[in-house]
């Protein structure tokens, strides 16, 4: 008997190398999954912020005496940050979009809004700087994020709205933007006390 080889027949060593290409497929998912920073809870476990899907959106297409100049949106991610945009036109060159809509996405929780404009009669210059971190609910999933510049002192005043999924109650007032009649619409900034801007020029 010395000497005799033993050989798998071909169906055993077919389905033994089948069954290891499914546990490395399966390593391998796991491995994606763990580091899967858009899942709420390996972003937990990784100690990275979570991510939550709202829309951050603004229009200065209804409020034609005020041009927006500059503005930026924080988020708990040092690298995702929404700044402004321009665009090249024929008649003034590169100039700031005074819309901004993208569509609801998972995106870090905002922390800090600064906002910077312009009345176009007056020729002043307004900014504003408003710390988001303790202002918005907890659970904002399919919100909406918005500014604007309005109130008595005619443009001079920012203020920011958060549009939340939920349809507005019969006993909630109409707040923000027209568009968003329909939604109950919290009112983040200013609080009542506080009525006009931190910096004019």
């Amino acid at each position: 008997m010395r000497g005799q080889q033993w050989c798998l027949p071909p169906f055993i060593f077919m389905s033994l190398f089948r069954g290891l290409l499914v546990l490395c497929a399966l390593a391998f998912s796991i491995a994606g999954c763990a580091t899967d920073s858009t899942n709420p809870l390996n972003s937990r476990m990784l100690g990275q912020p979570e991510r939550v899907t709202y829309d951050f959106e603004f229009t200065m297409l209804d409020t034609p005496d005020i041009e927006l100049m500059e503005y930026r949106l924080e988020t708990e991610s040092p690298t995702h940050i929404f700044r402004t945009v321009k665009v090249n036109t024929q008649q003034a060159g590169w100039v700031v979009l005074q819309t901004h809509n993208v569509g609801a996405m998972p995106y870090y929780r905002p922390t800090r809004l600064y906002v910077k404009w312009r009345i176009k009669s007056t020729g002043q210059e307004y900014q504003d700087t408003v710390d988001l971190t303790h202002r918005l609910p907890k659970d904002m999933e399919d919100s909406r994020l918005t500014f604007r510049m309005e109130g008595s002192h005619l443009g001079k005043q920012l203020f920011v709205y958060l549009s939340t999924r939920e349809l507005r109650p019969k006993d909630w007032p109409i707040q923000g933007p027209p568009i968003y009649q329909y939604h109950k619409v919290l009112v983040l900034y200013p609080d009542p006390a506080q009525q006009i801007p931190t910096t004019e020029k």
